[in-house]
């Protein structure tokens, strides 16, 4: 049924498909369809979970301006984040 749309939606926009068109050989629940399901699906997962490592290592770093925090030379070192996150210009920020 859904081959069937997607070929008339095709012939409709006047793709190049021949009509003799056929769907995959391989079964639907053959087990190398199955194996790489599951090699795709982990190695999916395995790439989520190392970018979501890496962006919380990055994230996790303090500020750091010459090797000593941000607000090491202000009076307020709280006020002086604050406005920096308050302000509009994207260089700040």
């Amino acid at each position: 049924m859904a081959w069937r749309t997607s070929l008339e939606c095709a012939r409709f926009l006047r793709w190049d498909i021949p009509s003799a068109a056929e769907l995959s050989s391989i079964p639907p629940y053959h087990i190398t369809l199955v194996f790489r399901s599951l090699t795709s699906g982990f190695c999916l997962v395995l790439l989520w979970q190392g970018s979501n490592l890496a962006f919380s290592a990055y994230l996790a770093q303090e500020p750091l301006k010459r090797g000593q925090p941000l607000t090491q030379e202000s009076n307020d070192p709280n006020g002086s984040l604050i406005n920096g996150l308050k302000s509009r210009k994207q260089v700040v920020k």
